[in-house]
């Protein structure tokens, strides 16, 4: 059945007929400009179909979404919940929200002004509100404020677009962003104890919109409808990001800062195409075909030769030994057609038929073997720096490759194993257990040869993490786990550029690094799902702290990250568990009393 009232117009606000035929000459133009024509014939349209009401409206203004981030069924099917969003069109994301978020639960209400409330079917999902104006807009909506209050109180869901109105041109920023956040969104989730859901929508409007804001931002206003009609063309792409949790928000002193971390957390989730992190252009790499494994019982003939002493743990299928490249030439082939194999899948690599260099011949090689399949599931490759730094000078380091050290620093880890060039293979990528092997064969070395007190080494983020995931993890690793003393003399031969996040109109709050569990989410926001590097984790939780970084153009371009753990400053309850409680205690009481902490070089 068709609709005969025209819901969007303009009415006169006089009572007597010479007024209001006066006012009906600059109505009737205004209108036309509005667009409320074509407005009233799509609601009309939408009225003839069947089916929900946001559906129909979508489908008749012509508008369709393609999603990515993380999978809706991440979204908390009940409970208060509070969606903040930017704004970048003016009502077509309001519609989307509804539609997007009703696919989950269906306690939605929007937080929206009186435009979206024009419309009967939208009044039941909306709080009609506008606290983002002045002191007095927010008196004047008080009611508005506690009836949102009230819905999350009582667990229901609630979207909101903190910025109040659409984003435009910022003249100073030189891009279309949204202008501040109010903090009253974020107070609103602190005192109902809700947890917050980022959602990003990509675009902007036109170019005319912008340039008529910056004659008098009123005429954003009067062109809004006429911008919200032209999205037709195009999927509107949505990016959900990672609940932040209430206990996050309450760790916050205010609520200003509070929402400077909701609008960080929503703008990281706009997705960038570039994915090289070289300050200058690179063509692309070519990739040789990997060299063919050797067979299987000729690698294992060489494992049974290893005298007892190269075994550091056996578990199950698995043993973990240690041994130079001249006791296991043929097994060491093998590691380097894995290692190429294994870091190609992720970006990384160095494009040759096996991962072999100079280094391989005087490191050592910790490898997880499966004797039943005989075949290698992993491995590591470390080196006795100070035995290398002796014998070979510090050139013989594969650090300083990447870094150029001040006089003195190296020698003031000393004595400390260089890790490095670490893999899983894929077929045991799919459990914890292989990399947990490896670093209980890492400790085991550490306890037959105590005085290595420090483990220090790269630790790659691959070209396959996009340009802001780098930044990211840079960001909290200076912000929080850098060893300032000697990070200063530590210098990077290639440092990557760190620019990503000032384009994305977003300055980043202290306490959005506030811990490691805070970078992964960001990171598996930003990834659409994939964390931060296992490594990386596991030297954190041994409590390692930053030297620098470098990009690595012989190895796709990754991101390597120079990472210092003094085992002596490791927590005692992750030290056990890293070497076991008999070792860790007999490690720890070995070196309280007679290893002076780190200082820097003189």
């Amino acid at each position: 059945m068709q609709r005969q009232e025209e819901i969007f117009r303009i009415d006169s606000p006089y009572g007597d007929p010479w007024r209001s035929a006066l006012f009906s000459m600059v109505s009737k133009p205004l209108s036309r400009v509005l667009r409320f024509k074509t407005l009233n014939t799509m609601y009309a349209r939408a009225g003839e179909l069947e089916g929900d009401f946001i559906d129909r409206a979508l489908n008749a203004i012509g508008i369709r979404f393609e999603l990515d981030g993380q999978p809706l069924s991440r979204i908390p099917a009940n409970g208060p919940l509070m969606v903040v969003a930017n704004h970048p069109f003016g009502a077509v994301e309001g519609l989307l929200l509804v539609k997007l978020l009703r696919q989950i639960r269906p306690d939605v209400r929007i937080m929206a002004n009186y435009m979206l409330s024009m419309i009967p079917e939208m009044r039941e999902h909306l709080i009609a509100v506008d606290p983002f104006g002045t002191s007095g807009s927010v008196k004047s909506n008080i009611s508005g404020l506690k009836e949102s209050m009230r819905w999350l109180r009582n667990g229901g869901l609630l979207g909101v677009f903190p910025a109040g109105e659409v984003s435009s041109l910022r003249v100073r920023k030189r891009m279309v962003a949204d202008p501040d956040w109010s903090p009253t969104v974020a107070g609103i989730a602190r005192k109902t104890g809700a947890s917050v859901l980022p959602v990003f929508f990509q675009g902007r409007n036109s170019a005319l919109f912008q340039a008529a804001g910056m004659l008098h931002p009123r005429l954003r206003t009067v062109l809004l409808p006429h911008e919200n009609l032209k999205h037709s063309k195009a999927p509107v792409r949505i990016a959900v990001g990672s609940v932040i949790p209430p206990e996050k928000m309450a760790s916050f002193d205010n609520d200003r800062e509070a929402v400077r971390y909701l609008r960080f957390r929503t703008h990281v989730l706009r997705k960038r195409p570039a994915k090289k992190i070289l300050p200058t252009k690179a063509p692309a790499r070519t990739l040789e075909p990997l060299a063919n494994s050797r067979p299987r019982h000729i690698l294992a003939s060489e494992v049974a030769a290893l005298p007892d002493s190269n075994i550091l743990l056996e578990s199950g299928c698995f043993t973990v030994f240690a041994a130079q490249a001249k006791r296991i030439p043929r097994l060491m082939r093998e590691i380097g057609v894995l290692r190429e194999k294994t870091f190609r899948a992720v970006g990384e690599g160095t494009g040759k038929p096996m991962d072999i260099d100079a280094y391989d011949d005087y490191y050592h090689h910790l490898v997880l073997w499966n004797h039943e399949e005989r075949e290698v599931a992993g491995a590591y490759r470390f080196a006795r720096a100070d035995k290398v730094l002796a014998e070979h000078g510090i050139r013989g380091l594969y650090s300083a490759s990447l870094f150029d050290f001040e006089p003195g620093v190296i020698e003031t880890m000393q004595p400390a194993l260089e890790m490095g060039r670490s893999f899983i293979t894929e077929n045991y990528q799919r459990s914890y257990q292989p990399l947990l092997l490896l670093w209980k064969g890492i400790a085991a070395y550490v306890t037959r040869h105590p005085q290595y007190t420090n483990l220090f080494g790269c630790v790659s983020v691959s070209g396959d993490y996009s340009h802001l995931s780098h930044e990211l993890i840079a960001g909290f690793l200076k912000r929080h786990c850098s060893l300032e003393e000697l990070a200063g003399q530590v210098h990077p031969k290639l440092p990557p550029r760190t620019k990503r996040l000032k384009r994305l109109d977003i300055d980043v709050p202290e306490l959005a690094f506030s811990d490691p569990a805070d970078i992964n989410a960001l990171v598996t926001d930003v990834e659409s799902g994939k964390s931060i590097p296992v490594l990386l984790k596991q030297y954190l939780k041994l409590g390692g702290k930053l030297l620098g970084f470098n990009v690595d153009p012989e190895f796709g371009n990754c991101m390597d990250g120079l990472i210092l753990v003094d085992l002596k400053k490791t927590d005692a309850k992750i030290l056990r568990r890293f070497m076991g409680k008999a070792e860790a205690d007999n490690f720890m009481a070995l070196h309280h009393a007679t290893v002076a902490p780190l200082q820097p070089a003189a």
